[in-house]
């Protein structure tokens, strides 16, 4: 089957643990652990994660990308399929469209994406430039905090419309200046209309005796 953007179960992680609202699932295996809830990030990051089967959702893929697991997807709308179009093209996972997904579709992307060398190589290129910065998140968070704090609030990052009056705010000022244009335009338009350019009125009396 071609590599087109296809595919990813939605609310599948890794090959064996699942999350849904259902917890029971007939004939399922021994080793399939489905849960309403799933951290999924800490799934990811397990060093025994080969495959995320996902939805294609933007932070579903940055986290797949971040954990270096490749994806089959299963996009359902909107960004999903071009986050997962992306991966095709990086080289990092394949998908099918919802509604091409069959069972021997998706045993065949699952096969390909386990079996081919290329997609977990690829993913953990894309990794390591994900990772490359010069101070990790949780670094960055605490010297915005310290910052925020050094500079008592830092005001010079507040928005401007926190100074603006409360009519400026609700934009009364702008209503009112474009229904004072709209009601002088219509008063000139009349004015104009009845004193500069009258309109000839033919009397009733004119009438009758053009009649007669």
């Amino acid at each position: 089957m071609p590599h087109a953007l296809h595919s990813m179960h939605q609310d599948c992680v890794g090959g064996q643990t699942i999350k849904s609202e259902d917890e029971t699932l007939p004939g399922k295996p021994p080793n399939v652990k489905i849960s309403k809830w799933l951290p999924q990030t800490d799934v990811l990051a397990h060093p025994n994660i080969k495959l995320f089967i996902t939805h294609g959702g933007l932070l579903s893929t940055t986290e797949a990308i971040y954990h270096g697991v490749p994806i089959v997807g299963i996009p359902l709308y909107e960004d999903q399929v071009a986050n997962l179009t992306n991966a095709e093209n990086n080289g990092i996972g394949c998908g099918v469209s919802y509604g091409q997904l069959t069972e021997e579709k998706l045993t065949y992307l699952v096969e390909e994406v386990l079996t081919n060398p290329k997609y977990a190589e690829n993913v953990k290129i894309s990794s390591n430039i994900m990772r490359d910065q010069p101070i990790t998140p949780l670094e960055r968070g605490v010297f915005w905090v310290q910052y925020v704090i050094r500079h008592r609030g830092a005001p010079h990052f507040r928005t401007a419309a926190l100074n603006l009056a409360w009519y400026q705010y609700l934009l009364l000022d702008v209503v009112a200046l474009v229904l004072t244009a709209l009601f002088t335009t219509f008063f000139v338009l009349r004015y104009f209309d009845k004193n500069i350019c009258p309109k000839k009125k033919t009397s009733k009396i004119s009438k009758d005796k053009k009649i007669n």
